[in-house]
Order: C-alpha cells, then structure tokens, then sequence
C-alpha cells in the first residue's frame, strides 16, 4: 500500500489530537462507541430474525 504525503499529514493530526486529549475524554469516546456497538448488534440480531436481507438491514438503518 502507497501512503502519500496527504495520508502522513491526517495521521499525524490524528495523533496529536488525541495526544492532547485526556484519559477520561478517551474513556468516555470509548464507551459511547461501545454502547452503540451494542445498541447496533441489537438491532441488527433482531432484523436477521425478521430474516431481513443485507440490503433491507442497511436500508432499515438509514431511515
């Protein structure tokens, strides 16, 4: 994979951004993402019983 200098400059901010931000604010982004990590599985199980299809789930999601 070529990484060209655009993708070093966003990795780089990325880097520092999170270089300067706090163990709790991490914690917290992290748990946020967890919960819908779990919110999402949920409903994703629950459409699969329904048998919906791959397409018809992702559709379900958008609206």
């Amino acid at each position: 994979m070529k990484i060209n200098n655009n993708t070093k400059t966003v990795e780089n901010k990325v880097e520092n951004k999170l270089n300067e931000m706090s163990q709790e604010k991490k914690d917290s982004i992290l748990a946020s993402f967890t919960e819908f990590q779990t919110y999402l599985g949920d409903k994703v199980s629950k459409g699969e019983k329904l048998r919906l299809s791959d397409d018809q789930l992702a559709l379900a999601f958008i609206d």
